[in-house]
């Protein structure tokens, strides 16, 4: 198989990123939530990746969110972020990776996916890089370009879009 580098190994090759896709739970997420009697659930996002998410943005570099999960909370979620390119109820990621990349007009060669789960390992393969957070699932590990340093809802985000920046072939924005 393919020999999976820690995001701090040195010698990467330099990649071409248009599009920056994150999953939410067990990345933007540590893949927990809390619920209440009542049923009512919720979910700890860190300001780091908001921050990051935001400046991103504004610098003109085009993120989205893929997630199998579905309803408000992704709704929520994606508000909060400023976030409008969202695929949700994406139980294939890869399918879901190919809807955003036909919508955007970008080939999944000039795309990042940010995954931890196994189900997540076809769409990290499939793209031109595919990072994941310390604490993803050991198949995902293994089909990633780079294990970040972070673990899932500790800064994932944010050490993806300082990973991608460094080793972009151009200066500017990842787009």
């Amino acid at each position: 198989g393919k020999r999976t580098r820690s995001a701090g190994a040195g010698g990467d090759r330099l990649v071409d990123i248009d599009l920056v896709v994150f999953d939410i739970d067990g990345v933007l997420t540590d893949g927990s939530f809390l619920m209440s009697e009542s049923g009512q659930e919720w979910k700890r996002l860190v300001y780091r990746d908001l921050d990051a998410l935001t400046q991103a943005q504004a610098a003109g570099n085009r993120v989205a969110l893929l997630t199998a999960e579905q309803g408000p909370m992704v709704d929520r979620i994606a508000e909060r972020l400023s976030i409008r390119r969202v695929v949700q109820g994406a139980k294939d990621k890869l399918e879901g990776l190919q809807t955003l990349a036909s919508a955007e007009d970008v080939p999944l060669s000039r795309i990042c996916f940010v995954g931890d789960a196994e189900r997540d390992v076809p769409a990290l393969r499939a793209v031109g890089v595919g990072l994941v957070p310390s604490d993803a699932a050991l198949a995902a590990r293994r089909a990633a370009k780079a294990v970040l340093r972070k673990g899932g809802g500790t800064g994932v985000a944010a050490e993806a879009l300082a990973w991608l920046a460094r080793r972009q072939t151009r200066p500017g924005p990842i787009r």
